[in-house]
């Protein structure tokens, strides 16, 4: 699960070339710098992001997931 904090369109398209991927947008209550969050089949966090800062995504995607 990749949950989309940002509304990011960048994260998305990126998303969108792995298999098995899903994408949640939604919006933190509190408005925290937390932007994206990538949660393993077993509640594992794979990958988080603040401020928008998508490094290191493709790298877990690659580790988890098959290119589409």
């Amino acid at each position: 699960m990749l949950l989309d904090l940002a509304d990011s369109a960048e994260l998305r398209s990126l998303a969108g070339k792995y298999s098995g991927v899903g994408v949640v947008t939604a919006k933190a209550a509190d408005g925290g710098s937390l932007s994206g969050l990538l949660a393993r089949p077993d509640g594992c966090v794979a990958w988080a992001a603040e401020d928008g800062d998508l490094t290191g995504l493709g790298d877990a995607l690659n580790r988890w997931f098959v290119r589409a």
